[in-house]
């Protein structure tokens, strides 16, 4: 349903803006009669603003739009139509020579609502207003203040002895969580991580989102010691919150370097017995 407000919102406006490029180009902005405007068009993602002529409301255009520059002719601007509310047409410097202008948010920097949502920009906090037709306040300057969330949990995980394991956790919120780890031994002893377990390492990055970190836990050369439960907390003032994996650990199978000792033992306990078995042999028939 949103989408398609935002959708017929959309065509009104280039329904709009069209009508507004046949009157300029037609040169027909001597005289104003508001009676001869279409209906005023509701639900514009950027909000109303008057049309080339300065004579009819028109939705505005939204962020990242062409628009009309004064250091630019019609002819390159096609008429595209002025920025919406609290949006200012800019020259585009990325593309060299300024062949266009397009709308860009007078306010810099992500902002807090009063709704809790965290907005790229305050233009897109009032597109969002529009859009799901309620009154959204800029609350703060900066994300909203929230308490961590883990966006993806570490999994269970089997390996075998002598082979390596890895743990992830990743977690957002407001300011960034920090991530810890323990380790609940199948003894019950609890250890924080890292330890002075040389084969357990712990390394924590940014992102890959805003507002997000994330933990790789890994074990290397694993023993069967090393059975148990890993638990990731993310923390930040505003909260805690944990998520819990099992490490299992399986023994290796024997290897053909490993069973070659053992073949050897036998092959002499064996040839042992034969030697003593004919000296019996020899011994009850002499």
């Amino acid at each position: 349903m949103a989408v398609k407000t935002i959708f017929n919102a959309i065509l009104l406006s280039i329904v709009y803006s069209s009508l507004n490029v046949v009157r300029a180009q037609s040169n027909d902005c001597t005289s104003c009669n508001p009676d001869a405007c279409l209906p005023e068009p509701v639900n514009c993602p950027a909000g109303l603003v008057t049309d080339g002529c300065g004579c009819c409301n028109v939705c505005g255009k939204t962020e990242g739009q062409r628009c009309d520059h004064p250091d630019l002719p019609a002819s390159v601007t096609g008429n595209a139509g002025k920025c919406g509310q609290h949006l200012e047409c800019r020259l585009r410097d990325d593309v060299g020579v300024p062949v266009e202008a397009v709308c860009r948010c007078r306010f810099v920097g992500v902002v807090c609502g009063s709704d809790g949502v965290t907005y790229d920009s305050g233009c897109n906090l009032m597109e969002k207003a529009i859009e799901k037709q309620i009154k959204i306040n800029v609350q703060s300057m900066g994300p909203c203040q929230s308490a961590p969330i883990i966006t993806s949990p570490p999994e269970n995980i089997k390996n075998s002895t002598g082979g390596t394991v890895t743990l992830a956790c990743e977690a957002s919120g407001f300011p960034i969580p920090a991530i810890d780890w323990t380790w609940t031994r199948v003894d019950g002893k609890i250890n924080y991580l890292p330890s002075d377990d040389q084969r357990i390492s712990v390394n924590t990055r940014g992102g890959p989102e805003r507002w997000q970190a994330t933990s790789f836990l890994q074990i290397w050369e694993l023993g069967k010691q090393h059975e148990g439960d890993y638990t990731c907390y993310a923390v930040n003032v505003n909260g805690t919150t944990s998520a819990r994996a099992r490490v299992n650990v399986v023994n290796a199978p024997l290897s053909i370097d490993d069973t070659v000792p053992i073949a050897e033992t036998f092959a002499k306990k064996f040839a042992g017995a034969q030697e003593t078995i004919k000296e019996r042999i020899a011994t009850d028939f002499s």
